[in-house]
């Protein structure tokens, strides 16, 4: 009598673990059949990289996340207009007196919106003059020039020749002169402030539907 009920009980098991095979064998093959889709709708995607601008000059530091897929809305070939390029930004004046006071300022700045522009040697609105290269942020503004007076832009001149074209750079030179400001206040953060841009590490869909799997296959082991 016992003999039978341990068989049964080990029947039991068999068809238990037979149909959580047949359950993981399913989720396997739409997990395969959803990244194969996934890598087809997110090849595009892949293209369209964001950058992270950082910053450091006279105690403020910062960085700033732009996003390379947007397109120029400026039809000057010495001027780059990126409006809404930039996806975050997070700004740490750490000290850094503000000019026209002379004190002392500890403030962070931070947000999530902007724009970018890109300014070759030149005249004219958005030129930054006949002798430099400039890169500025327009922090907080979707519209250039910006329209809010408390909004800050921070402001990177570099040597003419540092950028080759408008475009959105991938890379700038180690230092330059920095000027963080607004209408109605000024950081000088040095005619040597450092500065680098690199990928920045922000998730992909291909990389949040990895993590959806793993939960799946987690929630079904334990079940």
């Amino acid at each position: 009598m016992r003999s039978s009920v341990c068989i049964g009980r080990w029947s039991d098991a068999t068809l238990v673990q037979e149909a959580r095979m047949t359950q993981l064998s399913g989720l396997l093959k739409t997990i395969v059949g959803a990244a194969f889709i996934a890598s087809m709708v997110t090849t595009g995607l892949a293209e369209a990289t964001q950058f992270n601008f950082a910053v450091s000059g006279r105690g403020t530091t910062g960085n700033i996340i732009f996003d390379d897929s947007v397109l120029d809305t400026n039809p000057n070939p010495a001027v780059g207009e990126y409006l809404g390029a930039i996806m975050q930004f997070y700004i740490n004046i750490n000290g850094t007196p503000q000019t026209e006071t002379g004190i002392p300022t500890y403030e962070i700045i931070q947000g999530s919106s902007g724009s970018v522009i890109v300014g070759l040697p030149g005249n004219g609105v958005g030129s930054c003059g006949l002798s430099v290269n400039c890169l500025a942020f327009l922090l907080g503004s979707n519209i250039f020039p910006p329209t809010d007076p408390l909004n800050f832009d921070l402001t990177f001149d570099y040597p003419a020749g540092s950028l080759s074209s408008d475009a959105l750079p991938v890379a700038v030179p180690a230092t330059g002169v920095a000027i963080l400001r607004s209408d109605t206040r000024q950081f000088f953060l040095g005619s040597d402030a450092s500065s680098s841009i690199a990928p920045a590490s922000i998730l992909e869909p291909a990389t949040w539907s990895l993590l959806g799997i793993g939960a799946a296959l987690l929630a079904l082991r334990r079940a």
